[in-house]
């Protein structure tokens, strides 16, 4: 018992670093996305997607380890705590800790969201701004100098 124990607190320490470490790197995409550095925006959405990997590797492992405590139902961390109350301080600190830490990750990815939206509409309203430009002017100069008339649908994407 007390090995199941010991490797289910291991577990929910295992996940509270690594749900640590996607809220910094939530915080840098913020900064990343403001300054509109696509690149490192794509390499950091690597790293955060080998981060949820080993999460789900360790999600795994903790119902697996849960599972060892109560073969006839799924039990709960909280749950836990009140079959084994000497257990329940460090697994009562490491849920209260992968709370804070999982409220702070949402709020920021809900950020990140946000400026996300912003850019693309941002991009939409440009594309029609330069759609409806070349529309009124129906055609544009080439590098010769002559007029030559475009299609009205020229751009017709929204990103």
């Amino acid at each position: 018992m007390m090995q199941n124990i010991k490797s289910l607190v291991e577990i929910l320490n295992g996940e509270l670093l690594l749900y640590k470490d996607l809220l910094d790197i939530a915080v840098k995409k913020t900064d990343i996305i403001v300054q509109g550095k696509i690149n490192e925006l794509d390499k950091i959405t690597k790293i955060e997607g080998n981060i949820i990997l080993k999460l789900a590797n360790l999600e795994d492992k903790r119902e697996s380890s849960l599972r060892n405590f109560s073969k006839e139902k799924e039990i709960t961390i909280t749950e836990l705590c009140k079959i084994l109350p000497a257990e329940s301080e460090e697994m009562k600190k490491l849920q209260k800790n992968l709370k804070d830490v999982l409220n702070k990750l949402e709020q920021r990815n809900s950020l990140n969201k946000s400026l996300i939206n912003q850019s693309l509409e941002y991009i939409n309203s440009m594309i029609d701004f330069i759609s409806s430009s070349l529309e009124q002017d129906n055609g544009m100069y080439e590098a010769t100098g002559t007029f030559r008339m475009v299609p009205s649908s020229l751009i017709d994407k929204k990103v």
